[in-house]
């Protein structure tokens, strides 16, 4: 948790009700490449805390721990409706009724993802988690979508209702990481792209482009035919800060409390993969992030789930003004760029040998 999720904001589907992980720190301690292990909070070191939550990963030291503020447990309401894709405007379906809503869900207090496929016969679903309603105002704010899935037949449907849990934690055992009864990959050969999507695409004269790009962008990341998707998805996720105020003290983009989907897809292949199907997957995750793109020009995405090689990635990471006060906060703590990361501030550059992978 004190490293990389927080290092860029860190997004969860409770950062709806309580904010991004960085909203909810309280210190780091941190050793500076300058010398010396300091506390950094909103209170002490306050230039270092600003870099530390949110400016990206080797900033301006090594978090050795953090302080995080705790919250009471909740009961709260799941969502979940899941199918196992039947055909691809069935997938198209799915995502219409659920993306359309999506303003709808944040300003109402939902979180969670739209994980949907247009490869027949694996799971799309949408799983979504409120601490703030009632079973029946949770079951009246998805009951469209309940009523499409229950047209399926009955091995078709994996779930369809609102199920009320007495803990995050058993939402999340059951639910989150519950329905495939898999365990999240680790060291998965792959690479992603994203972008932040913000409410001004589900202006009434907007939305229906608005859901257009986003069964653009699910169809163009689909392998293709009698090739392996190696477990990626398209998510599109309801986990931004949407109804929780910015501190002031922290670097994330200020887009982020403008978010109502943050538009998550990747490419993966196998270990032994050559090299020009690589880059091919690669090039091929670009072009669809470009979808995205030309959806919002100019627009922002989360610095630990954009495409590596994002271009203009300076304003894409942060807010320019953001951007300058941490390349001033590296220079006074790390003035040699001993820290030093991909496209993160103080990068040296793509001709760096360090980097000859991404190259």
């Amino acid at each position: 948790m004190s490293g990389g999720w927080l290092a860029s904001g860190g997004h969860g589907v409770l950062a709806n009700a309580y904010g991004l992980g960085v909203d909810n720190v309280i210190e780091f301690k941190v050793v500076l490449p300058v010398g010396g292990l300091v506390t950094a909070s909103r209170c002490q070191n306050k230039d270092i805390f600003f870099a530390l939550a949110g400016g990206g990963p080797n900033t301006v030291g090594v978090v050795m721990e953090s302080t995080h503020i705790t919250h009471p447990v909740t009961p709260m309401q799941v969502a979940f409706m899941g199918i196992l894709t039947p055909t691809v405007n069935d997938a198209k379906k799915f995502m219409e009724l659920s993306a359309s809503r999506a303003l709808d869900f944040q300003k109402r207090g939902w979180g969670g993802y739209l994980a949907i496929t247009p490869r027949v016969g694996e799971m799309s679903a949408i799983i979504m988690v409120n601490p703030k309603l009632s079973t029946a105002e949770a079951t009246s704010d998805v009951q469209p979508i309940i009523d499409w899935v229950a047209t399926f037949p009955a091995d078709k449907i994996v779930a369809n209702g609102v199920f009320p849990v007495d803990t995050f934690y058993q939402a999340f055992t059951q639910f989150l990481v519950g329905p495939t009864g898999e365990a999240a990959p680790i060291g998965q050969p792959a690479t992603v792209g994203s972008r932040l999507l913000t409410e001004e695409l589900w202006a009434p004269s907007a939305v229906n482009g608005t859901v257009k790009a986003l069964q653009d962008y699910m169809i163009a990341l689909d392998p293709p035919a009698g090739e392996e998707s190696y477990g990626i998805v398209v998510q599109y996720c309801l986990t931004s800060p949407f109804n929780t105020p910015a501190t002031g003290f922290t670097a994330e983009p200020a887009a982020w409390r403008k978010t109502v989907l943050h538009a998550l897809g990747g490419v993966a292949w196998s270990y032994d993969s050559t090299r020009d199907y690589k880059q091919g997957r690669k090039t091929a995750l670009d072009t669809a992030v470009g979808i995205l793109r030309k959806l919002k020009p100019n627009g922002q995405c989360y610095m630990n789930e954009c495409f590596y090689d994002e271009p203009n990635y300076e304003k894409t990471y942060w807010d320019s003004a953001v951007y300058t006060k941490l390349v001033a906060i590296k220079k006074k703590y790390d003035p040699t760029a001993l820290l030093n990361c991909w496209k993160c501030i103080g990068w040296k550059g793509a001709s760096n040998p360090k980097y000859k992978c991404y190259t």
